[in-house]
């Protein structure tokens, strides 16, 4: 595709981060997607989806760990419309995947799919600043931390004793139709 002299313009420092990133992280998340295969665990598409990425910012870790410094709260400039976008699809890609693991049987959440994917990439964003800051030499350790952060997730703490958790009084809000824009307000 052709770029128009607008779309290569950086305001500032932030968005020339973003200008060297946004290309090659939308092309990433494409391959993750494409990475998912219908019929693997779902434990197995979530680390397919993390390594693409763990290995593209593990290629310029200093660069990384500035990108992603910035993920959450980059909401203006001239390059945070594409960024978001890709952060977004990224978001979906985790929500698709439960979707489908839900659809196979492997889980039953008892929040919307959407949501326990916000979650995941929440996980997943934590993991991967970790590594970035220790070894990113060993993507293998990297991803393996990933999963134990994962697999508690998808496991849960287990109680106690056999007994229903209490319950806050907001536990109605849990339950109230989620999207995309209302998950990723959190991060804002």
């Amino acid at each position: 595709p052709t770029r128009r002299s607008s779309d290569l313009y950086a305001k500032d420092k932030r968005d020339l981060l973003f200008l060297t990133i946004n290309e090659p992280l939308q092309h990433i998340t494409q391959r993750a997607e494409r990475a998912v295969d219908q019929k693997a665990p779902m434990i197995d598409n979530l680390l397919a989806i993390a390594k693409l990425h763990y290995r593209f910012f593990g290629e310029q870790p200093a660069l990384a760990r500035l990108a992603l410094r910035e993920m959450i709260f980059y909401d203006s400039g001239t390059q945070a419309a594409s960024f978001q976008k890709t952060r977004e699809r990224l978001i979906r890609l985790f929500g698709h995947t439960i979707e489908r693991a839900i659809a196979n049987a492997e889980i039953a959440p008892s929040e919307p799919p959407l949501f326990v994917g916000w979650t995941l990439f929440c996980i997943f964003q934590v993991e991967l600043r970790r590594w970035l800051a220790s070894d990113v030499t060993n993507l293998r350790a990297g991803l393996r931390e990933l999963e134990r952060a994962f697999r508690l997730l998808i496991v849960g703490f287990g109680t106690a004793v056999e007994q229903p958790l209490p319950t806050s009084t907001n536990s109605r809000q849990r339950h109230k139709k989620v999207t995309l824009s209302n998950v990723t307000d959190f991060a804002k």
